[in-house]
């Protein structure tokens, strides 16, 4: 599992870096800064799967609040959402740190 873990961790980390190359790309030939959010990459994608998942997110929670913070985060531009859903995907996937000293009759 903990494998399992870290592939997609470090596959998400990926595309999170191919995303950055885009917009830096984007941004070089249009002369100005360019990102794209999150909800822009994915419809760009699959428009039907976005519209179900923000269905399902804004449904999930009632709150309106939560309505506005859902909003603000699919606003975040797409490599910032991968790279931090790969580093947590790695750090869960993490080996236990062993210590590298055994104390054994030491005093």
């Amino acid at each position: 599992m903990k494998f399992l873990l870290r592939v997609l961790g470090t596959w998400t980390l990926g595309l999170a870096l191919i995303l950055v190359v885009k917009d830096i790309a984007i941004s070089i030939t249009s002369l100005t800064i360019s990102l794209s959010s999150f909800a822009q990459t994915w419809q760009g994608l699959h428009k039907a799967s976005w519209s179900g998942f923000s269905n399902y997110i804004l449904d999930l929670f009632d709150i309106i609040s939560a309505q506005y913070i859902a909003q603000f985060i699919f606003n975040f531009p797409a490599w910032i959402i991968l790279s931090l859903l790969g580093i947590i995907l790695l750090l869960l996937g993490r080996k236990k740190k062993t210590s590298a000293f055994i104390k054994s009759g030491w005093r």
